[in-house]
Parts: C-alpha cells; sequence; structure tokens
C-alpha cells in the first residue's frame, strides 16, 4: 500500500477523504483501478434545496478493463503453453474458471443423416438434464473434428456410430479431449456418463456446482415429460437383401407406438366392481369363443355370475360398434374399487 498525500490536481475537493489505487507491481507497474471517497468534491458541486446543500456522500472508483482483460488473456496463454510442453492434464485442468469453454460437448457423425437426426435428438437430451453441448459440422474423421473445434475447447466428442447392426453393442463413442482416450458408450447411459465425468472435471477445476443452463418456467413444457420415447430392440435377419439402417427403423417404431398410444385414448372404458382375480380371468376370454366365457362365470360364485353376464353383454356391444362404425377395437375395463384395469381385444 503507497500513501502518497497531495497527489491529486485539487487538494480542496478531497480533503478529508481519501483516494487509492490499484497498482500492478511487476516488472512493469501500471494501474488496475483508482478511486477513493469525494465528499467534499460533491460537495462543491450539490444542488441547492431551498437555499441550503443537500448531504451527500460519494465513493468511487475507475476500473481499467483495458489492462485487466489483456491480463487475463496472457495468464491463460501462458499457462496452455505450459500444459501444452509438460503433457500434463493437471495443468489444463488447473485453468478452471480461466479456461473458457463454448460448451461441454460435441455431437458429430460422419453421416450428415444421422447427424441432423440422431445428433439433434442427443443435443436436446442433453440440454434438457443441464449439460451444454452443440451440433458439430459435417466431417469425414475424428481429426478433422478436432482440429476444427480446438479453439473451442470441448471437453468431450460424442460420435454416433453409423448402422450399429446390434442392440447389445455400445452406439456410441465418447472422446475425452482433455485425456485423449476414447470410450464406447450406450445411448441410454450416455447422460449418467457424463454426468459422473462433469463431476469429476469439475471437482479437479475447483467448481463447486452446476447451475442450470436453462431456468424453465410454466410457458416452458419441461421436454422428459411427454415425450419419453420407448427403447427399442431391432432384430435384423441373417440374410437381408439391403442394408438396413437401425436408426431409420427405431424411429419409425418409436413414432408409430407413440400414433398407437394416442390412438388407444379414444377407446371405451367399462367400470366395474369386481375382483382384480376375476378380471385377470376376463383378460384370457375371447368373445369369438362364447366356452370361455361360460368357464369363467361357472368359476365366479354364483351372486356375480350375473354381473359378470352383464359385462359380456356390454363388451359385445363395444365389439358391434367396432365392426360396424369403425369404432376402436380395444377397450380398457376398469376395476374402480382397486384401481386395477385391462385391456380387452373386442376384435379376438
Amino acid at each position: 500500500t503507497f500513501i502518497s498525500p497531495l497527489s491529486n490536481y485539487n487538494e480542496k475537493f478531497y480533503a478529508g477523504g481519501i483516494m487509492f489505487q490499484c497498482l500492478y507491481d511487476r516488472k512493469s507497474r501500471y494501474v488496475l483501478a483508482a478511486g477513493g471517497r469525494y465528499d467534499r468534491l460533491i460537495d462543491e458541486h450539490r444542488p441547492k434545496v431551498n437555499g441550503r446543500f443537500t448531504g451527500c456522500r460519494a465513493v468511487g472508483f475507475k476500473l481499467g478493463w483495458d489492462s485487466l482483460v489483456s491480463s487475463m488473456v496472457k495468464y491463460q496463454k501462458d499457462a496452455t503453453k505450459t500444459a501444452y510442453l509438460k503433457k500434463s492434464v493437471d495443468e489444463e485442468w488447473s485453468l478452471g474458471p480461466w479456461n473458457a469453454r463454448r460448451c461441454d460437448v460435441l455431437v458429430a457423425a460422419f453421416d450428415p443423416s444421422v447427424l441432423r437426426s440422431i445428433g439433434v435428438r442427443i443435443v436436446a437430451d442433453l440440454w434438457a438434464h443441464n449439460i451444454s453441448a452443440e451440433l458439430a459440422s459435417d466431417a469425414k474423421s475424428m481429426d478433422e473434428l478436432i482440429a476444427h473445434y480446438r479453439e473451442d475447447k470441448h471437453s468431450w466428442v460424442v460420435l454416433i456410430k453409423h448402422d450399429t447392426s446390434s442392440t447389445v453393442r455400445p452406439d456410441l463413442k465418447v472422446r475425452s479431449t482433455i485425456l485423449g482416450t476414447d470410450t464406447d458408450v450406450r445411448s441410454s447411459e450416455l447422460i449418467s456418463y457424463l454426468r459422473v465425468e462433469l463431476r469429476d472435471r469439475d471437482h479437479r477445476e475447483g467448481i463447486r456446482s452446476r447451475r442450470p443452463l436453462l431456468q424453465r418456467q410454466q410457458s416452458q413444457p419441461d421436454p422428459s415429460h411427454g415425450e419419453r420415447k420407448s427403447n427399442v430392440d431391432v432384430l435384423l435377419s441373417q440374410y437381408r437383401s439391403k442394408k438396413s439402417n437401425k436408426w431409420n427403423v427405431v424411429e419409425a417404431a418409436q413414432q408409430r407406438w407413440s400414433e398407437r398410444i394416442d390412438a388407444w385414448k379414444d377407446a371405451p372404458i367399462l367400470a366395474v366392481e369386481t375382483r382384480d382375480e376375476v378380471l385377470d380371468l376376463v383378460r384370457d376370454t375371447r368373445l369369438s369363443d362364447p366356452d370361455s366365457w361360460r368357464r369363467v362365470v361357472q368359476s365366479v360364485p354364483l351372486a356375480e355370475r350375473q354381473y359378470l353376464g352383464q359385462v359380456h353383454e356390454l363388451l359385445r356391444k363395444y365389439a358391434t360398434r367396432w365392426r360396424e362404425e369403425d369404432a376402436m377395437r380395444e377397450a380398457c375395463v376398469y376395476n374402480f374399487r382397486t384401481g386395477y384395469c385391462i385391456f380387452y381385444d373386442l376384435g379376438l
């Protein structure tokens, strides 16, 4: 700390106050910030109210942003050169917040159609789980990707394997740009894998917690609700005439299943009051097989047989409506006593 009295333009403006400077005192000295308390200066220029001066105090300083930013850039470049020469992961991780990244994950694929379909969904899923990611441009090799995005400093590159013929094998390759290692990961395990890697990296860099990338309001529906898709296992024949694209098959299957579920919302619902064991017996019956219904009716107590006959009659009416009016083929039988329900195929 340096005390320098009368080091100002007009001492009466600063009498009774204090001035300070923040200096970078190394080989070359320069001022990062300067300021002080300017009560007398404010008194000299304050407005009068009803012929009197208003009491006012002021403390302020000027920050030299240009010098500060230049120092930060120089520090980062020097640290990066040191890490490159030493080939040390700890040196690069020690930059911590100084190591500015465009985002954490780069999602890539060597097939443009796969990149714009599967890749987009992976990026959306990563963002939904608070992992920053972006879609890579078209490239033909991993080295080309790394060279093109070297300045963006992504921590991981997720490469989508094209046309994986087996659902058992991992369909993604994750490369750590810091460690230079490749790991095969299934798409269903990508989020959990990256969370562990992010936690380890943040711990090494001294970052305590990660804030959500986007605070969702009520007007922003959460994509994790209502858009969850089923896992599809693709079983390809051993002798096929042409090469099948697994991703197109998965996408088509999920889309068709989603449409089917939406259609089931229009199915008729029959609310009954019985035991769940009886509903399980009803589910095994067929309207086209009267004997199956006769066996179920005879297996229940006498007090329930007439009631079960009414259930049978209503299901037959639903089947007639399906054949004549192009209604839904499936019906839902709901036990309002226990909450148990079954789907009944009216066409069998």
